[in-house]
């Protein structure tokens, strides 16, 4: 696991916003040096109006990771837009010559400054990042943020597909393994290379190495085969406050819905999806949730991307943080409001 976080970094702007992010999670010595002490996703591309130290609205740079499996294609493009929002656009895949993505998702003004910035919280490792800017002190009023793959049981193993495949009607599809559950005859998969992703049904599986789908798209030798697509990208926080609205964007959704997301659910509004084993209760979602303190506006906003547990408690400050929980660092906590939030790592 390569967790790594950072807590109550200064900052006053969004631009120091932008460049403490940018070195941070790609674990760089760049305008500030966390060579040693940052996350690692790797920097691909970036451009600058005049350089890296003075960044500027338009200016951006892009981040690539494999996961912590190493098996997957996570592309975000980070945007400094005005002087008071930074932007995080995913992608299914990104050229870093002609430098465009492609099957962009994700929304503009998705984390901003409100009033006054005072802090940065990052905390992540090579699948996601969660991050929070604190703007005018603990319990007043925050932006959150979060990208990357989420952690569910109904993601099985990417499997590599071994031919190009053209579009069509039961269009055979070769893999290593097809006896997967997950990939059982009229069950739902996904399939994407650096161009396209489409939701398919699968109609037949032999058990052992094919099974059949129609294809709404071609795709090239080496393209990916899995149960679903875990990609996510940070909708408009300025929506944190509409019970109603959508605060994540994913790649393609459960129901084959590109560039869409779930909606929120408040603080003390948490599902039981699953229960697994005595004692706590474990929580499998299909995607992360956003806790939102509606009575206080911007207060309380978080996202957890992991297995989770929760239960309530009382008289803490949503921004305390406390690692190595528990022996082994099985899990690390996040305090969000009255909510007492333990994230499993997986």
């Amino acid at each position: 696991m390569s967790y790594k976080n950072m807590v109550a970094q200064p900052v006053v702007s969004i631009s120091e916003v932008f460049k403490h992010f940018r070195d941070y999670i790609c674990a760089r010595n760049g305008s500030y040096d966390y060579s040693t002490t940052g996350i690692g996703w790797t920097l691909i591309d970036s451009s600058y109006a005049t350089d890296e130290d003075t960044p500027v609205s338009g200016d951006y740079f892009v981040v690539y990771s494999s996961g912590e499996s190493g098996t997957e294609q996570m592309y975000y493009k980070i945007v400094m837009n005005g002087t008071a929002y930074i932007s995080v656009y995913g992608y299914l895949y990104w050229d870093n010559v002609v430098h465009t993505g492609t099957q962009e998702y994700g929304v503009a003004n998705s984390w901003g400054i409100l009033i006054t910035c005072n802090s940065l919280y990052i905390y992540g490792d090579l699948d996601n990042i969660t991050s929070i800017l604190d703007n005018t002190g603990l319990g007043s009023s925050t932006a959150a943020m979060y990208f990357g793959k989420y952690q569910s049981p109904l993601d099985g193993p990417p499997q590599t597909i071994s031919g190009s495949l053209t579009a069509g009607t039961d269009v055979p599809i070769v893999v290593a393994d097809s006896s997967a559950p997950l990939l059982e005859a009229g069950r739902y998969a996904f399939i994407y290379d650096n161009s396209n992703v489409e939701r398919i049904l699968i109609k037949t599986n032999n058990g052992t190495t094919t099974i059949t789908a129609d294809l709404a798209n071609s795709y090239a030798a080496g393209a990916t085969l899995r149960s679903l697509v875990p990609y996510q990208a940070p909708g408009d926080y300025s929506d944190f406050l509409d019970t109603t609205a959508t605060d994540t964007r994913e790649l393609i959704t459960l129901t084959g819905n590109k560039n869409s997301g779930d909606a929120k659910i408040q603080v003390g509004n948490i599902p039981n999806a699953n229960y697994v084993g005595p004692g706590i209760q474990t929580h499998y979602l299909s995607s992360p949730l956003i806790l939102v303190n509606s009575s206080a506006g911007h207060n309380a906003v978080f996202i957890y991307p992991h297995i989770l547990s929760a239960i309530t408690v009382t008289g803490i400050s949503y921004l305390d943080v406390l690692d190595d929980l528990v022996s082994g660092n099985a899990y690390r906590r996040l305090l969000a409001s009255d909510r007492q939030i333990f994230i499993k790592e997986v």
